[in-house]
């Protein structure tokens, strides 16, 4: 696993909060930021991922709709797992992004859909 830092910045490009997480790879890593770093965006101007010293996106950068694409693409029961975690981490924390509430919906309305998703899969297995 990969150890990853995703900072929030206000418009002056200052950082207002940091999460770091673990993922498989790069591509794993900046799914993960992206739907995270969507979720709150009524709390921050934009974002970057770092992988150690190596920035891996800036959100000044690149295309914000094929980077969405992209996620919502590369989302597994998984990472839907990790990213409730994560979101509820940053909920529960004393940064400002931890009182978006476009932040706390999106992470309820995944965390619904992982439970009805895993349920299915139960149901599924069972028969």
């Amino acid at each position: 696993m990969t150890e990853f830092r995703l900072y929030f910045c206000d418009s002056d490009d200052r950082i207002i909060a940091r999460l770091e997480f673990c993922a498989p790879d790069d591509s794993a890593g900046l799914a993960i930021a992206v739907i995270i770093a969507e979720a709150s965006n009524d709390r921050h101007a934009g974002y970057m991922l770092w992988q150690e010293k190596r920035l891996l996106y800036s959100s000044n950068e690149a295309s914000e709709l094929q980077l969405r694409r992209f996620a919502r693409a590369a989302m597994t029961a998984d990472r839907q797992e990790q990213i409730v975690h994560l979101e509820e981490h940053l909920l529960d924390s004393h940064w400002c992004i931890g009182r978006s509430q476009r932040l706390l919906e999106a992470t309820s309305q995944l965390r619904d859909k992982h439970a009805a998703e895993r349920s299915a899969r139960e149901t599924q297995l069972a028969s």
